[in-house]
């Protein structure tokens, strides 16, 4: 799926396989399925992991933050 190797620390938050590998993904997916503790830790890991990178205060500056390098930009072409 697009964007997951963008969202997904493979091994860590979850794991990140060749779309056309379906051997692969089976084999990570009973893996997951397998071990509990595995799939408790990489769990919490993607929790955490999205609670710090989308944060609404952290959106929010980043928002900001590109509305200000555009009206910058603008300026600066005037």
């Amino acid at each position: 799926v697009g964007g997951v190797r963008f969202l997904v620390e493979d091994g860590v938050t979850g794991y990140v396989t060749a779309p056309d590998d379906t051997a692969q993904q089976a084999a990570r997916l009973r893996s997951v399925l397998a071990e509990s503790e595995l799939n408790r830790a990489m769990g919490q890991a993607g929790r955490a992991a999205a609670r710090q990178r989308f944060h609404p205060d952290v959106v929010t500056a980043q928002t900001i933050n590109v509305y200000q390098k555009a009206i910058s930009d603008q300026r600066k072409s005037l």
